[in-house]
Parts: structure tokens; sequence; C-alpha cells
């Protein structure tokens, strides 16, 4: 699936988002941020039902997704194989 990552590290990104908002980005959040473009739409019609997918479960979810975990919403909404130890 494309990105709008380019050649910026993910973890100066998230620094970045973390001054921005004074709270460390989990994995969704970095989903969403590399998923859309600057105007705010998508990289196409996938990212957007999975950005939607993220944002729900996002809004239901109270578990602590601070820390990188087979359940947190990423390994729910794209599956086991994208937890990163």
């Amino acid at each position: 699936m494309p990105h709008t990552g380019g050649s910026k590290a993910n973890s100066r990104r998230r620094y970045e988002l973390f001054l921005e908002t004074g709270k460390a980005p989990n994995r969704g959040q970095m989903f969403i941020e590399t998923h859309k473009r600057k105007n705010g739409s998508f990289v196409n019609d996938e990212a957007r039902t999975i950005v939607e997918r993220i944002e729900l479960h996002m809004t239901q979810c109270d578990i602590n997704e601070s820390e990188v975990s087979p359940r947190d919403t990423i390994g729910k909404m794209l599956g086991a194989e994208h937890f990163e130890e």
C-alpha cells in the first residue's frame, strides 16, 4: 500500500507528533499520519477504509495503546503479521 512517509524516519515523525500533541502517538495514529496527504486526502481507497476502521476502534477502545501489541489497533486492523517487537 502506498504511503506518504517519504524519506523521513518514523522515529522523527513520531517525535514531531509528540511535540505537536504532547503525547506519544500510537501505531494507529502513525498509520493515519503516513497514509494521508497534506491536503487531508488519503493515498487510496484502501487506506481510507483502514483509517476509518482505526478511528472507530480508537474511539471505542479503552486499552493503553502506547505499547506495541498484537492486540493494539494496528494488530487488530491489519493482522498479527504487523506486530513488531
